[in-house]
């Protein structure tokens, strides 16, 4: 029987925990390798039972099946799935929304459900700085709480302990805040375990890249020790916000641009084949607002109902939000929907067939030569983020450093050609 070393051999890990959540006999212990917790089997407990496997979202997403089984219909686009509406979406509550990346919708409306004992807790997840312990979602159940989990977290959280709880507490109804990963977990746990679908309200973030634990304690090196971080933070220049390393008597702003330069870098081999980036098995999928036009200081949410719950839900608590209804194609575009598109060659160029059916169908017209070069580039610098050394974290700080100087030039040299002549 097949165990979740399948995965780890072919390190497509996500490091969600959901493997060890499920394990009967506690056979699965995380070990700390690349940047993430990756799980580690003890063969003298271990029954090989295949539950872990069957749980795993790395190894194999099977989106024709998925849709059959939780959706309405199967979508003509799976890099998209089905919407019934779209929204821009601002919380009224003005505190939430300077403390949010974006437009504050999340934390307002489980602050509203819990408040209203709609939902019995929530599954947040609430992560300062690297402890050397995996980011676990914790369970909230006070709604005076929840602006505590605010704020986007780029990093791969665990959901064993959510896992654990709807296992032993079936009726019991569940708000989770995931990624697409942790939905497609959740969905196979929910058909092995013959859970009710309808006991969890789901809010899928759209997801891109997310980073290792790394990426922490590059920025120690480089500025500090600090207490905490907020990855992105709006108070100094807006949305989408710069870092924020926090110390104990000052605080650091760090550039934006900085943060997107690691990404490719520290983040997690798995993420180079989601094509799900806008979270399409959620109730209720949420990002930012990217729509040319609509950019705001404060920040925006765009939200993509995606079923009829999310609908349901929407309605009856949307006197707290200000909002506009728009074409979910507009937040496709804004988004760059097609560059998922990659993502899926990638699969085919490195014969991982994870999404059954799907990359054989690809028609996209490859460039084999310049997929493969990517595919080169991406490896040689998310080494040097997996295994951070002192001289790793140099080469990876002068690079960074280097291309700020290059664009620095490119804005000199755009004021000279346009400025002038404005003036």
């Amino acid at each position: 029987m097949a165990t979740i070393e399948e995965t780890t051999k072919r390190g497509l890990c996500v490091s969600c925990g959901s493997c060890k959540a499920v394990c009967p006999t506690e056979a699965i212990t995380y070990l700390f390798q690349d940047g993430i917790f990756v799980p580690s089997i003890n063969k003298e407990k271990c029954i090989n039972c295949s539950k872990c496997f069957e749980v795993c979202p790395g190894i194999e997403v099977n989106y024709t099946y998925l849709h059959k089984k939780y959706s309405d219909k199967i979508p003509s686009d799976f890099f998209k799935g089905n919407s019934i509406a779209s929204y821009i979406v601002v919380t009224k509550n003005e505190n939430i929304l300077l403390n949010s990346s974006s437009g504050g919708f999340i934390t307002s409306l489980i602050e509203s459900l819990l408040a209203k004992k709609e939902y019995d807790s929530a599954f947040l997840l609430k992560y300062d700085d690297f402890d050397g312990l995996p980011a676990f979602l914790e369970r909230v159940t006070d709604h005076k709480k929840v602006k505590e989990y605010s704020k986007s977290k780029y990093i791969p959280a665990n959901i064993e302990k959510a896992i654990k709880y709807i296992l032993t507490n079936r009726r019991n109804k569940v708000i989770m805040v995931l990624v697409p990963c942790h939905v497609h977990a959740l969905l196979k746990l929910i058909e092995k375990e013959k859970l009710n679908r309808d006991n969890y309200f789901i809010i899928g973030l759209f997801c891109d890249k997310t980073l290792n634990y790394n990426f922490y304690e590059y920025y120690h090196k480089k500025y500090g020790s600090f207490n905490r971080l907020d990855y992105r933070n709006k108070e100094k220049k807006g949305w989408p916000g710069d870092t924020k390393l926090y110390f104990n008597e000052k605080s650091k702003f760090v550039s934006r641009y900085e943060r997107m330069f690691l990404k490719d870098y520290f983040q997690l081999n798995r993420c180079r084949f989601c094509i799900d980036k806008f979270n399409q098995f959620a109730d209720v999928s949420v990002g930012d607002c990217y729509i040319k036009g609509e950019e705001d200081f404060k920040g925006k949410s765009n939200i993509i109902i995606r079923t009829l719950k999310g609908k349901e839900i929407f309605e009856s608590h949307k006197e707290i939000f200000n909002y506009k209804e728009i074409y979910s194609s507009q937040i496709y575009k804004s988004q760059k929907v097609e560059a998922r598109m990659d993502n899926l060659d990638n699969c085919r160029l490195l014969d991982f067939n994870i999404y059954p059916n799907l990359a054989l169908k690809n028609e996209s017209k490859v460039n084999n030569d310049l997929l493969v070069r990517k595919n080169k580039e991406f490896i040689s610098k998310n080494d040097l983020g997996k295994y951070l050394t002192d001289n790793n974290f140099k080469i990876i700080s002068q690079r960074y450093k280097k291309t700020r100087i290059t664009n620095y030039i490119k804005q000199i040299i755009k004021k000279l050609l346009f400025g002038g002549e404005k003036n």
